[in-house]
């Protein structure tokens, strides 16, 4: 039988290696988590959106794509391994893009007071371009961050509504860095 998902040597073990790597991403905002290397994405997926995508997404997940990510190679992959539904509008539970692409923030769902959990997962791809320098505080970090991260990503705070609000997960290759609504972000 052929690999459904050639990136995962061994599937059960590679894809739970993977989500437990988003989450850590999560749970200790600011620090910088390693995906493991695969190949064979379309252009302009990193290593580390993909994976992202691959954990997150089924054929309920609705995604919405930055504009220099909807071509028709990135929307087969994703429909192919994952099944989910590209959307047009930024209603969606997962949304990938470079940042400015994204802007605004608050456009995408933040959960509700009932569900806080039904907010959308942001993925801001190549997150090294026009950075600045913010402190970062909150749970999961023990002393004050000091880190490189968009300029625009100050613009977040307009979509957090404590314990509503986005969660985001910064890329560049393969790695990523994780930016859940309870950080604090100053400059």
């Amino acid at each position: 039988m052929t690999n459904p998902l050639p990136f995962f040597q061994d599937q059960s073990k590679d894809a739970a290696r993977a989500f437990r790597m988003a989450l850590k991403a999560m749970a200790m905002p600011g620090k910088i988590q390693n995906f493991q290397v695969i190949d064979g994405l379309p252009t302009p997926l990193s290593i580390a959106g993909a994976t992202l995508i691959l954990v997150f997404c089924d054929f309920n997940t609705k995604i919405f794509l930055g504009e220099t990510f909807r071509n028709k190679n990135v929307e087969d992959w994703i429909n192919f391994y994952t099944g989910a539904k590209i959307s047009g509008d930024k209603n969606v539970d997962l949304a990938v893009g470079h940042i400015e692409e994204l802007l605004p923030f608050h456009e995408f769902p933040i959960g509700t007071d009932e569900y806080p959990d039904r907010s959308a997962n942001i993925v801001i791809e190549n997150a090294s371009k026009d950075v600045k320098s913010f402190s970062l505080n909150g749970p999961g970090i023990k002393e004050t961050l000091h880190v490189e991260l968009p300029e625009k990503i100050i613009e977040r705070e307009s979509a957090i509504s404590f314990p509503l609000g986005i969660d985001i997960f910064l890329t560049k290759e393969n790695l990523v860095m994780g930016l859940p609504r309870t950080t604090i972000v100053e400059t």
